[in-house]
């Protein structure tokens, strides 16, 4: 388990990129290039407090503490933060990241976010009600027989 403080409040993922020229690309904003230097920054300092990454599942508990009282939607913080973390290295990739659950907080000055990471075991996977049928596990196929199948 981690227990970290970023003591920034991220940018709304409506406020994360901006369109390039001809409309064809998205450009990070100058707000979300700071946020994500601050967690590096801070993750760094974690480390240093020996916190290794994570490499297998995944639970994340953010709270969002704003740096003021105005409304926002917690939602609209959870890209930017999870992003920030996976380019800082808390994990090498956020698709390990199985379960969120986003809070609101109390206002502090500047803003933070509470991150509370836990590993997750097999067994903690959701259970899924009677209605719902998982899909089947994918075959594992080598590149020999997708070429064979393909003439």
């Amino acid at each position: 388990m981690i227990d970290f403080v970023i003591r920034r409040f991220p940018p709304s993922s409506n406020n994360m990129y901006l369109n390039g020229r001809g409309g064809h690309r998205r450009v990070p904003t100058r707000e979300l290039k700071l946020f994500k230097e601050f967690v590096g920054l801070e993750w760094g300092l974690a480390q240093q407090r020996a916190i290794p990454p994570f490499v297998k599942r995944v639970r994340v508990v953010l709270t969002f503490c704003p740096p003021s009282r105005r409304c926002y939607d917690v939602d609209n913080r959870v890209k930017a933060t999870l992003d920030a973390l996976t380019e800082a290295g808390v994990w090498l990739d956020d698709k390990i990241v199985d379960q969120i659950d986003a809070r609101k907080g109390d206002p502090v000055r500047g803003g933070a976010v509470v991150v509370e990471a836990f590993a997750l075991g097999p067994q903690q996977r959701p259970i899924l009600p009677p209605s719902l049928t998982p899909l089947p596990e994918p075959k594992k196929s080598s590149k020999k027989n997708k070429k064979e199948n393909s003439k």
